[in-house]
């Protein structure tokens, strides 16, 4: 099973740049369509003050003889 990773905002814009979040992207757009992954619904929750909100994205990823992996969940700071 896949394991939830928990990266801070500070610690991605350390180590991602523009070009690597692009090319993630475009990879996980090209998965999609030729079947090798499934796209689900964001989730949008409340925080614990006005204004603040988290969203969860889910993705299931095929390997390429068929067989399904680990889902892997990606959250994103709003």
């Amino acid at each position: 099973m896949g394991k939830l990773a928990i990266i801070s905002e500070e610690t991605v814009r350390k180590i991602v740049t523009r070009q690597l979040a692009f090319d993630a992207v475009r990879a996980a757009f090209e998965a999609v369509a030729v079947d090798r992954s499934r796209v689900f619904y964001v989730v949008i929750g409340s925080g614990l003050h006005n204004g603040e909100a988290f969203a969860i994205k889910s993705v299931l990823t095929v390997k390429m003889k068929g067989s399904a992996s680990s889902a892997v969940h990606t959250g994103l700071a709003i």
